[in-house]
């Protein structure tokens, strides 16, 4: 178990998700 690899992709997923809703947002 890589409790790094982990880290990092729950952070880049949270970034994915923060981004989409900025983007959403913009677009209302």
């Amino acid at each position: 178990m890589n409790i790094v690899h982990i880290y990092t992709e729950r952070l880049s997923h949270n970034y994915i998700v923060r981004s989409i809703h900025f983007i959403v947002q913009l677009g209302l």
